[in-house]
């Protein structure tokens, strides 16, 4: 049996520490974020090498401006040049140009944009982001067109198949990782550079 979405809320809730301070990096070896999977498993950062971030300061992950500086960093670390979208917020009535390969299946709306098109992206955050489940998916170019977007926690069956990973609960948290393509310092760096956003 697959953890719930309430289940999944607190698992995200009482497994932080310091998370209001802002952005809270574990950066792998020697720092570990564990979750449990819905088949059981506890899913370790360190173990698939990626960086783990987080934050709940509501300032921050629900500014369409923060959230493309944090995109900004991810997609200059992983050299990606499109981005997997899931938004699991009722209906969007106005679909945006800019999002293809769209598809909009029981109040989820997925798609993907071309990195040109963050700040358009920003603004479409800001403009209808009020609530529900956003998810940003790092595609790289071995990336299988069919493959289904999936909300945490069940993408990290199979997190080896993005370059990062962004979901944003406007009801709680932003949690994600990136998978470093060069330096963990250099990268750990940018993150812990990226600021708050203003009051």
């Amino acid at each position: 049996m697959g953890l719930g979405p309430e289940t999944w809320r607190v698992e995200k809730l009482l497994t932080r520490s310091n998370y209001r301070a802002g952005l809270v990096i574990y950066k792998p070896p020697g720092q570990d974020r564990r979750l449990k999977l819905s088949d059981g498993r506890t899913w370790s950062s360190s173990e698939e090498g990626v960086i783990f971030f987080e934050t709940g300061r509501y300032r921050d992950y629900t500014s369409g401006a923060w959230i493309r500086k944090l995109l900004n960093v991810l997609v200059v670390a992983t050299g990606v040049q499109e981005i997997g979208l899931r938004i699991d917020a009722g209906k969007v009535m106005n679909v945006p140009e800019w999002l293809y390969e769209s598809n909009d299946l029981d109040r989820v709306l997925t798609g993907r944009f071309r990195i040109g098109d963050l700040d358009k992206f920003a603004e479409f955050f800001d403009a209808i982001g009020s609530y529900g489940v956003w998810d940003c998916y790092g595609l790289g170019s071995e990336f299988e067109s069919e493959a289904v977007f999936e909300p945490l926690p069940e993408a990290l069956h199979h997190c080896e198949r993005y370059q990062f990973l962004v979901e944003v609960d406007l009801d709680a948290v932003l949690l994600g990782y990136v998978r470093p393509q060069k330096s963990i310092e250099e990268l750990t760096l940018a993150l812990s550079q990226i600021g708050t956003s203003r009051p």
